[in-house]
C-alpha cells in the first residue's frame, strides 16, 4: 500500500474543501455538502466561508438557498455550536448530537 505524503494530503484537503483556485465551487449547496456544514455561530462566518470557496460568490447566493429555496437549515451541533447544513444532512446532525434522554429529565 502506497503512503500519501504530507504535501499530497494537504493538497487533497485544500482541493476537497474548495480552497484552491482550481477547485472553487459553483454553488452554495455543493460547498455545504462537500465540507459537511458551514460554521454559523457568528452571522458573517458562513458568508466569508463561501466567499473563500466559490467563484463569484455574492451574499444573495446564501440568502436564496437559506430563505427562498429553504434547502439549508441552521442547527446546533457539536459543542452547542451553530452550523448551516443541507436539509438532507440535518437529520444526521441531529441524531449525532442530540442530548441523551438521561440529561433531558434533569
Amino acid at each position: 500500500m502506497e503512503t500519501l505524503g504530507e504535501r499530497n494530503a494537504t493538497q487533497y484537503v485544500l482541493y476537497k474543501h474548495h480552497l484552491l483556485k482550481e477547485s472553487q465551487a459553483e454553488s452554495v449547496l455543493q460547498v455545504v455538502d462537500d465540507i459537511t456544514a458551514l460554521h454559523a455561530t457568528s452571522a458573517g462566518t458562513p458568508y466569508l466561508s463561501l466567499w473563500a470557496r466559490m467563484k463569484n460568490f455574492q451574499r444573495k447566493h446564501l440568502d436564496e438557498e437559506f430563505y427562498a429555496r429553504r434547502s439549508l437549515v441552521r442547527l446546533e451541533a457539536m459543542r452547542g455550536t451553530l452550523f448551516i447544513a443541507s436539509l438532507e444532512s440535518a437529520p444526521m446532525f441531529y441524531q449525532a448530537t442530540k442530548m441523551p434522554e438521561s440529561q433531558l429529565l434533569k
